[in-house]
């Protein structure tokens, strides 16, 4: 099945101007057959409130989409989009069992990269830094990072030679998302994954088990073969 990775709605991501339940509507129009919800977790949207208020949006959006894709034969996953300050400003993707990661850690975002990705680990997660070359953006430490994205909007979608050749060099994961956040985002990029993942927590056992990704931008499908894996 063919799943975009990287996805936010109103209802838990402040700066996203699509309902969950249109975003589905959107991904089934482009010929997905899921996508992985992965709202942001950023220290501003619970600076004037607990941070269990975060995760209660996180998981009520998800609900609803839920109900939303009953009978449309489209998958709905659950995932995270986590914001770190250390060693600098970073946005990280992570999949596997988001809420009970959440709660277990809610100083997420006041970790450091070595901390998040030791956090992960421990928690059976896997952590793909997201859009890494965005202006503004480096790549962090792969020893402390499972992959990186190549990003689908336009800026991103130009540096995807940079961020391919930097999986290569360092035996990580190649992943691919949109970023969607508007009905605005036409390309169609994500991945190709086996039918039988129906959760996150599935998801992150394949990604951490796989040898290659398969990666399809529009028309263009390739693969991407992970050393030492």
């Amino acid at each position: 099945m063919f799943i975009d990775t990287h996805t936010h709605s109103s209802g838990a991501s402040y700066c996203s101007h699509i309902t969950i339940e249109d975003l589905i509507d959107f991904k089934i129009e482009l010929g997905y057959d899921g996508m992985i919800l992965t709202n942001h977790v950023q220290p501003w949207y619970y600076k004037d409130r607990p941070f269990k208020a975060v995760i209660d949006d996180i998981k009520s959006d998800f609900e609803r989409g839920l109900i939303h894709a009953e009978n449309k034969n489209f998958k709905l996953i659950l995932g995270a989009e986590i914001s770190i300050n250390l060693p600098r400003y970073s946005d990280i993707l992570v999949y596997g069992d988001v809420p009970t990661f959440l709660e277990k850690h809610p100083d997420t975002c006041a970790l450091t990269q070595r901390e998040l990705y030791a956090a992960c680990k421990e928690n059976g997660m896997i952590m793909i830094q997201a859009h890494p070359k965005r202006a503004g953006f480096d790549f962090l430490e792969p020893s402390c990072l499972d992959g990186v994205e190549i990003n689908c909007q336009p800026n991103d979608l130009a540096l995807r030679d940079i961020v391919t050749e930097f999986a290569k060099q360092n035996n990580l994961i190649l992943s691919c998302g949109t970023d969607t956040h508007a009905r605005d985002m036409k390309t169609r990029g994500g991945l190709i994954v086996p039918d039988d993942i129906s959760t996150c927590a599935d998801y992150a056992k394949y990604l951490y088990a796989c040898a290659e990704t398969h990666l399809k931008i529009n028309d263009e499908e390739f693969v991407f073969t992970i050393k030492n894996h």
